[in-house]
Protein backbone atom coordinates (compact mmCIF):
# COMPACT_ATOMS: atom_id res chain seq x y z
CA UNK A 1 0.00 0.00 0.00
CA UNK A 2 1.41 3.42 -1.15
CA UNK A 3 2.03 6.07 1.40
CA UNK A 4 0.98 9.65 0.68
CA UNK A 5 3.76 12.13 -0.40
CA UNK A 6 4.29 14.84 2.12
CA UNK A 7 4.63 18.43 0.74
CA UNK A 8 8.09 19.89 1.26
CA UNK A 9 8.30 23.16 3.09
CA UNK A 10 8.62 26.31 0.90
CA UNK A 11 12.10 27.86 0.60
CA UNK A 12 12.10 31.56 1.23
CA UNK A 13 14.34 33.61 -1.08
CA UNK A 14 16.60 35.97 0.80
CA UNK A 15 18.90 38.60 -0.65
CA UNK A 16 22.65 38.06 -0.48
CA UNK A 17 24.46 40.14 2.03
CA UNK A 18 28.05 40.90 2.96
CA UNK A 19 30.96 39.64 0.93
CA UNK A 20 28.87 37.16 -1.00
CA UNK A 21 26.69 39.87 -2.52
CA UNK A 22 27.72 40.76 -6.11
CA UNK A 23 26.95 44.31 -7.21
CA UNK A 24 27.00 45.05 -10.98
CA UNK A 25 28.01 48.62 -11.80
CA UNK A 26 27.48 50.35 -15.17
CA UNK A 27 30.65 50.96 -17.20
CA UNK A 28 32.53 54.05 -16.15
CA UNK A 29 32.57 57.00 -18.51
CA UNK A 30 35.82 58.82 -19.30
CA UNK A 31 35.44 62.58 -18.87
CA UNK A 32 35.41 64.47 -22.20
CA UNK A 33 35.11 61.30 -24.32
CA UNK A 34 31.79 60.39 -25.79
CA UNK A 35 31.01 56.71 -26.00
CA UNK A 36 31.01 55.36 -29.53
CA UNK A 37 27.68 55.50 -31.19
CA UNK A 38 26.31 52.45 -32.82
CA UNK A 39 25.61 53.06 -36.49
CA UNK A 40 21.96 53.17 -37.41
CA UNK A 41 20.56 49.89 -38.46
CA UNK A 42 19.67 51.26 -41.89
CA UNK A 43 23.13 52.83 -42.59
CA UNK A 44 24.62 51.40 -45.79
CA UNK A 45 28.12 49.95 -46.10
CA UNK A 46 29.20 52.86 -48.34
CA UNK A 47 28.09 55.37 -45.73
CA UNK A 48 30.07 53.53 -43.08
CA UNK A 49 33.18 53.61 -45.32
CA UNK A 50 32.70 57.34 -45.93
CA UNK A 51 32.43 57.97 -42.19
CA UNK A 52 35.56 55.93 -41.59
CA UNK A 53 37.44 57.85 -44.29
CA UNK A 54 36.45 61.18 -42.78
CA UNK A 55 37.68 60.13 -39.35
CA UNK A 56 41.09 59.06 -40.71
CA UNK A 57 41.60 61.81 -43.29
CA UNK A 58 45.04 63.45 -43.34
CA UNK A 59 45.02 67.17 -44.11
CA UNK A 60 48.07 68.91 -45.61
CA UNK A 61 48.55 72.64 -45.68
CA UNK A 62 49.09 74.44 -48.98
CA UNK A 63 52.62 75.36 -47.99
CA UNK A 64 53.54 71.68 -47.65
CA UNK A 65 52.06 70.89 -51.07
CA UNK A 66 53.85 73.83 -52.70
CA UNK A 67 57.12 72.83 -51.07
CA UNK A 68 56.82 69.28 -52.41
CA UNK A 69 56.04 70.62 -55.88
CA UNK A 70 59.08 72.89 -55.78
CA UNK A 71 61.29 69.98 -54.73
CA UNK A 72 60.04 67.83 -57.62
CA UNK A 73 60.64 70.68 -60.06
CA UNK A 74 64.13 71.18 -58.65
CA UNK A 75 64.96 67.51 -59.11
CA UNK A 76 63.76 67.66 -62.72
CA UNK A 77 65.85 70.74 -63.50
CA UNK A 78 68.89 69.21 -61.85
CA UNK A 79 68.51 66.09 -64.00
CA UNK A 80 68.21 68.21 -67.15
CA UNK A 81 71.30 70.24 -66.24
CA UNK A 82 73.26 67.07 -65.51
CA UNK A 83 72.24 65.65 -68.87
CA UNK A 84 73.47 68.78 -70.62
CA UNK A 85 76.78 68.61 -68.78
CA UNK A 86 77.21 64.98 -69.81
CA UNK A 87 76.38 65.84 -73.41
CA UNK A 88 78.76 68.80 -73.51
CA UNK A 89 81.46 66.84 -71.73
CA UNK A 90 81.47 64.07 -74.33
CA UNK A 91 84.88 63.98 -75.97
CA UNK A 92 85.09 65.23 -79.57
CA UNK A 93 88.43 64.41 -81.17
CA UNK A 94 87.77 66.83 -84.04
CA UNK A 95 87.26 69.82 -81.71
CA UNK A 96 90.26 72.13 -81.69
CA UNK A 97 92.29 72.47 -78.51
CA UNK A 98 91.18 75.14 -76.06
CA UNK A 99 93.61 78.04 -75.66
CA UNK A 100 93.63 81.53 -74.18
CA UNK A 101 92.64 82.98 -77.56
CA UNK A 102 89.93 80.42 -78.39
CA UNK A 103 86.20 80.80 -77.80
CA UNK A 104 83.79 78.00 -76.88
CA UNK A 105 80.06 78.08 -77.58
CA UNK A 106 77.68 75.86 -75.63
CA UNK A 107 73.96 75.61 -76.20
CA UNK A 108 70.85 73.56 -76.77
CA UNK A 109 68.53 73.57 -79.77
CA UNK A 110 64.83 73.11 -79.02
CA UNK A 111 61.50 73.79 -80.71
CA UNK A 112 58.19 74.84 -79.19
CA UNK A 113 55.57 72.10 -78.94
CA UNK A 114 52.35 72.93 -77.09
CA UNK A 115 53.48 74.45 -73.81
CA UNK A 116 56.87 72.74 -73.72
CA UNK A 117 60.28 73.04 -75.39
CA UNK A 118 61.28 69.81 -77.12
CA UNK A 119 64.89 68.83 -77.89
CA UNK A 120 65.89 69.01 -81.56
CA UNK A 121 68.50 66.27 -82.13
CA UNK A 122 70.30 66.26 -85.46
CA UNK A 123 70.04 70.03 -86.00
CA UNK A 124 73.03 71.75 -87.62
CA UNK A 125 74.83 74.62 -85.89
CA UNK A 126 77.58 76.54 -87.73
CA UNK A 127 79.67 79.56 -86.68
CA UNK A 128 81.47 81.48 -89.45
CA UNK A 129 83.88 84.41 -88.99
CA UNK A 130 82.36 87.65 -90.24
CA UNK A 131 84.21 89.19 -93.16
CA UNK A 132 86.19 86.03 -93.93
CA UNK A 133 84.90 84.08 -96.92
CA UNK A 134 86.08 80.98 -98.77
CA UNK A 135 87.84 81.37 -102.09
CA UNK A 136 84.98 79.39 -103.60
CA UNK A 137 81.51 78.87 -102.24
CA UNK A 138 81.37 75.61 -100.31
CA UNK A 139 79.06 72.74 -101.31
CA UNK A 140 76.40 71.80 -98.78
CA UNK A 141 75.78 68.08 -99.34
CA UNK A 142 77.34 66.92 -96.03
CA UNK A 143 76.19 69.91 -93.97
CA UNK A 144 72.44 69.37 -93.84
CA UNK A 145 70.60 68.30 -90.66
CA UNK A 146 70.70 64.56 -90.04
CA UNK A 147 70.99 61.77 -87.52
CA UNK A 148 74.73 61.08 -87.86
CA UNK A 149 77.42 63.22 -86.17
CA UNK A 150 79.46 65.58 -88.34
CA UNK A 151 82.67 63.92 -89.52
CA UNK A 152 85.86 65.80 -88.76
CA UNK A 153 87.42 64.23 -91.85
CA UNK A 154 84.88 65.78 -94.21
CA UNK A 155 86.68 68.22 -96.59
CA UNK A 156 84.01 70.92 -96.16
CA UNK A 157 84.17 70.64 -92.36
CA UNK A 158 87.95 71.00 -92.54
CA UNK A 159 87.61 74.10 -94.72
CA UNK A 160 85.14 75.71 -92.31
CA UNK A 161 87.56 75.12 -89.45
CA UNK A 162 90.55 76.38 -91.45
CA UNK A 163 88.59 79.61 -91.99
CA UNK A 164 88.30 79.97 -88.22
CA UNK A 165 84.74 78.63 -87.83
CA UNK A 166 83.19 75.39 -86.63
CA UNK A 167 80.22 73.12 -87.31
CA UNK A 168 78.37 70.34 -85.46
CA UNK A 169 75.09 68.46 -85.22
CA UNK A 170 73.15 68.44 -81.98
CA UNK A 171 73.07 65.38 -79.74
CA UNK A 172 70.10 63.39 -78.49
CA UNK A 173 69.16 66.10 -75.99
CA UNK A 174 69.64 68.94 -78.48
CA UNK A 175 72.95 70.01 -76.93
CA UNK A 176 75.91 71.27 -78.96
CA UNK A 177 79.45 72.53 -78.41
CA UNK A 178 81.56 74.55 -80.82
CA UNK A 179 85.03 76.04 -80.52
CA UNK A 180 86.84 78.57 -82.70
CA UNK A 181 90.57 79.34 -82.49
CA UNK A 182 90.13 83.09 -82.02
CA UNK A 183 87.39 85.05 -80.29
CA UNK A 184 85.67 87.81 -82.24
CA UNK A 185 82.64 88.57 -84.40
CA UNK A 186 80.88 85.62 -86.00
CA UNK A 187 77.75 84.64 -87.90
CA UNK A 188 75.72 81.77 -86.44
CA UNK A 189 73.58 79.55 -88.63
CA UNK A 190 71.31 76.95 -87.01
CA UNK A 191 69.00 74.71 -89.05
CA UNK A 192 66.37 72.59 -87.33
CA UNK A 193 66.08 68.88 -88.01
CA UNK A 194 62.55 68.46 -86.69
CA UNK A 195 60.75 71.82 -87.03
CA UNK A 196 59.41 72.78 -90.49
CA UNK A 197 59.63 76.43 -91.44
CA UNK A 198 56.64 78.72 -91.75
CA UNK A 199 57.13 81.35 -94.44
CA UNK A 200 59.97 82.06 -96.82
CA UNK A 201 63.69 82.54 -96.18
CA UNK A 202 64.57 86.14 -95.41
CA UNK A 203 66.14 87.70 -98.54
CA UNK A 204 68.90 89.46 -96.59
CA UNK A 205 69.74 86.23 -94.78
CA UNK A 206 69.80 84.36 -98.08
CA UNK A 207 72.30 86.83 -99.58
CA UNK A 208 74.60 86.76 -96.52
CA UNK A 209 74.60 82.96 -96.16
CA UNK A 210 75.19 82.57 -99.90
CA UNK A 211 78.57 84.31 -99.52
CA UNK A 212 79.76 81.13 -97.80
CA UNK A 213 77.77 78.30 -99.40
CA UNK A 214 76.62 77.17 -102.79
CA UNK A 215 72.93 76.25 -102.79
CA UNK A 216 71.77 78.00 -99.62
CA UNK A 217 68.07 77.40 -100.33
CA UNK A 218 68.76 73.67 -100.61
CA UNK A 219 70.86 73.72 -97.42
CA UNK A 220 68.01 75.22 -95.36
CA UNK A 221 65.27 73.41 -97.28
CA UNK A 222 61.86 73.58 -95.63
CA UNK A 223 63.26 73.64 -92.09
CA UNK A 224 63.24 76.43 -89.54
CA UNK A 225 66.54 78.28 -89.29
CA UNK A 226 68.32 81.04 -87.36
CA UNK A 227 70.90 83.44 -88.76
CA UNK A 228 72.40 85.91 -86.29
CA UNK A 229 75.57 87.92 -85.67
CA UNK A 230 77.30 86.96 -82.44
CA UNK A 231 80.26 88.23 -80.44
CA UNK A 232 82.17 85.25 -79.09
CA UNK A 233 84.55 85.40 -76.16
CA UNK A 234 86.22 82.74 -73.99
CA UNK A 235 83.01 80.84 -73.26
CA UNK A 236 79.42 81.63 -74.09
CA UNK A 237 76.08 79.83 -73.88
CA UNK A 238 73.60 80.42 -76.72
CA UNK A 239 70.21 78.68 -76.41
CA UNK A 240 68.33 78.28 -79.70
CA UNK A 241 64.54 77.92 -79.71
CA UNK A 242 62.56 77.46 -82.92
CA UNK A 243 58.94 78.63 -82.57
Amino acid sequence: MLEPVLQSPEIEAKPLSGASAAVVHPPAETPGVSPPEDPPADQSTQQRLDDLARRHRISLSRSVIYTQGALLAGVGLAGLFLGLLIGWGTSDDSLIQETRESATVLGRVTYAEDRFDTADPGAVVIVLPRGTFPSEKMPIDSLKPGDEPISGDDPIVKEIRMMGGDITRTGSNGQFRLRVPTAGSFCLLAISHNRPRQGEINVTHLDEISRYFRGTSELIGNQSYRWTHESLKAKRTIPILFP
